[in-house]
């Protein structure tokens, strides 16, 4: 278990004094109990069991330990990686199949929850010493720490997968509370962990169109953010999509804290040959085992999509000259996602510096998601005609603050001296 953690672990000590041991830090996650709890109305939605699902493996990724309060319906759609034809019974066989120790349950207990996570109106009978309701439309999310909120979520997936990632960071800040006597500066924790009792996360607004005929899309990277990206692509209802991904690594038992595709039983399989596995009908996702950003790298499409941390690979991405390119980078629990276009300020504009790269990075699952998350959001507004303006080009979320989204978006301006937008063109 500790192995498959390590990543969030390193990310649990930013706040916390050297003192604090391993062990302390994995029964925070381990021993934090969790009810997830949905109605049948809520599940018989695509947009329900998206949310439930999503919910249900981020909180698994990060240990935690989560008893299923839900029917056991027919599944709606594709939710991979589950393989079976029931919710429940696809969850936990699923669950087996992650981090090892750790499985989900189902059924009443005898003890209290430290929290109850309601997905719309469902009144669990679960005991627990907080308690809050998540609710999604097609393009929001809302969470509250006291109010019911009515599902109002349908097919379309995108506030689901937002609900998702709102419900994982809250149930992480009740690990970290566990920890609060190890913090460095006591005030600055207690306000960086304390609940979101109210907070709303709008993707893209209202009226977007369903855009699900995607062009052709080269994918660099086949880790976190990667995955997270096709787990999203993979739940639009009819999307097609011609996908190559490019990676030269193979997964590890490090990476099922966060790969939101990934089973312990696919680890040290190469990443692109995994993600391959998960293809459907619709949506081609063709794998090519290359590490991009050195030589002989191939053409491009003119979409492209990068999720890897080496800082130079964006630049050589743009430089390729993609009618369009995202951008989705982690650091900490920020998230920071831009597109770019032709004539807008470049990847090195926003990215100027190499970060090398020294030793293991920090991370955790519903960070990780909520870049794939918004890359994908993005990139179907992009399909749809209806991109933020320039005053939007990037959005830097600190996953933890979701009340912060109003102030998450603003412009990227053009740098001066900046060699990409030299050779691109762009005149700052």
């Amino acid at each position: 278990m500790q192995a498959a953690l390590d990543r969030t672990l390193l990310l649990m000590r930013t706040d916390l004094l050297d003192e604090v041991s391993a062990e302390e830090l994995l029964c925070a996650l381990t021993e934090t109990s969790v009810v997830l709890s949905a109605s049948e109305d809520v599940l018989l939605s695509h947009s329900g069991q998206t949310a439930f699902v999503t919910a249900a493996l981020l909180l698994a990724r990060s240990g935690h330990c989560v008893r299923l309060d839900a029917p056991n319906v027919d599944i709606i759609g594709n939710q991979p990686p589950l393989r079976r034809d029931r919710l429940i019974d696809g969850l936990l066989e699923v669950g087996a199949d992650l981090l090892p120790g750790c499985s989900f349950t189902t059924g009443m207990s005898d003890r209290s929850a430290d929290l109850v996570v309601c997905i719309g109106q469902h009144s669990s009978k679960a005991e627990a010493a907080d308690r809050i309701f998540v609710t999604a439309d097609d393009w929001s999310a809302q969470i509250s720490g006291g109010e019911e909120l009515a599902w109002n979520g349908g097919e379309w997936p995108l506030g689901a997968f937002a609900a998702a990632a709102l419900i994982a960071g809250e149930v992480f800040k009740v690990s970290m509370r566990r920890l609060r006597d190890h913090a460095k500066n006591a005030p600055l924790f207690e306000d960086l962990y304390a609940p979101a009792r109210s907070a709303c996360v709008r993707l893209a607004p209202a009226e977007t169109p369903h855009a699900t005929s995607l062009d052709a899309i080269d994918l660099i990277s086949g880790g976190a953010i990667g995955n997270s990206f096709l787990y999203t692509l993979l739940r639009l209802p009819r999307c097609s999509a011609e996908i190559r991904v490019m990676d030269d690594d193979e997964s590890a038992l490090s990476n099922l804290n966060r790969n939101a595709l990934l089973r312990r039983s696919r680890i040290d399989i190469p990443k692109v040959e995994d993600l391959a596995s998960f293809a459907v009908d619709r949506i081609a996702i063709k794998p090519l085992v290359h590490r991009y950003g050195g030589e002989e790298d191939p053409d491009l499409a003119d979409t492209v999509i990068v999720g890897v941390d080496h800082i130079p690979s964006r630049w050589s991405a743009q430089r390729s000259r993609p009618t369009w390119l995202g951008v989705g980078a982690t650091e900490g629990f920020s998230v920071q996602v831009s597109h770019h276009r032709p004539g807008q300020a470049c990847a090195q504009c926003l990215h100027p510096e190499d970060a090398p790269i020294d030793g293991p990075i920090p991370t955790v699952a519903f960070v990780s998601f909520w870049a794939g998350l918004l890359l994908a959001a993005d990139l179907i507004r992009k399909t749809a005609g209806t991109l933020p303006s320039d005053n939007e080009q990037q959005v830097f979320l600190p996953a933890l603050r979701p009340e912060s989204w109003d102030y998450a978006h603003s412009p990227i301006n053009p740098r001066a001296g900046c060699p990409n937008c030299a050779e691109l063109g762009v005149v700052s």
